[in-house]
């Protein structure tokens, strides 16, 4: 039996992908969808599937079942570890900071539990804030489940180390189930300026650039904008990750502005 072969026209399916939905290959990528991996993964995977079936098998146990196929169609194309964009280096740029600092208790809004917030638990706890409920329970991890435009329960000038990694951006667009307030973002920054304590260091990841809403996903801010929204705070530190996902320490503010969306690393202290 010839092994199996399947030839995919990407040219064609895009102008069928296009032709059938109103917004076209653009819109599916942004649902996570890919069409023309999800075409080739089943290809593959058929190819794949009559192939191994022709195999011995070591053991009984491990026998190839029509009734347990698990198809995994994306893995293939991904590079051996995933690297996302602005996130990874942010979130060691962001952990550093922190380990150089030695805080016994760090406060969180919003960043990623599987990236910042896991690296500080190495060396700290921390208490994170965030909108949406957590269900895990994690050593020296606390979870507040609240809106960071109002937060009562935290006493103001109480707070000696505080981050917030590509999460201010998103407040109050109604991604995550939060009400929808188009000054959201600057409520949260008055927040995170009260319960800063005198001395306390606030650190900040939004992305930068030209300065635009994309609603309802996230804002793009220009430099300046972020400086006037902390006000109250002195810049300590400026550096970003620009269009091509390179870390830059000390960065050029006029060529993060003319971004189309980098990700500005700042470091306050109140």
């Amino acid at each position: 039996m010839p092994p199996f072969k399947a030839k995919v026209r990407p040219n064609l399916v895009l102008r069928v992908m296009h032709g059938v939905l109103p917004f076209g290959y653009p819109f599916l990528r942004q649902l996570g969808f890919r069409p023309l991996n999800a075409f080739r993964g089943i290809a593959l995977y058929i190819r794949d599937l009559l192939r191994f079936a022709r195999l011995p098998s070591p053991s009984p146990s491990l026998r190839l079942s029509m009734s347990n196929l698990w198809p995994s169609l994306y893995d293939r194309f991904n590079t051996a570890g995933i690297v996302p964009k602005h996130y990874f280096k942010m979130d060691l740029w962001a952990a550093t900071r922190l380990n150089s600092r030695q805080p016994k208790i760090h406060f969180d809004i919003g960043s990623r539990l599987d990236g910042f917030v896991a690296h500080c638990l190495v060396f700290c706890e921390v208490t994170v804030l965030d909108i949406r409920p957590l269900d895990v329970r994690i050593p020296n991890l606390s979870f507040i489940q609240g809106d960071c435009r109002d937060m009562p329960h935290i006493r103001s000038a109480s707070v000696e180390s505080l981050s917030s990694l590509h999460a201010l951006e998103h407040i109050g667009l109604g991604r995550y189930g939060d009400p929808l307030d188009p000054a959201g973002h600057l409520k949260a920054a008055a927040e995170m300026m009260r319960v800063l304590k005198p001395g306390g260091i606030l650190l900040l990841a939004v992305p930068v650039g030209r300065e635009r809403l994309e609603f309802n996903s996230h804002r793009i801010f220009a430099y300046d904008s972020v400086v006037r929204m902390f006000n109250q705070l002195r810049l300590v530190e400026f550096s970003a990750i620009d269009d091509a996902d390179n870390l830059i320490l000390d960065a050029n503010v006029d060529v993060a502005n003319s971004w189309e969306m980098g990700c500005g690393l700042f470091v306050f202290e109140k």
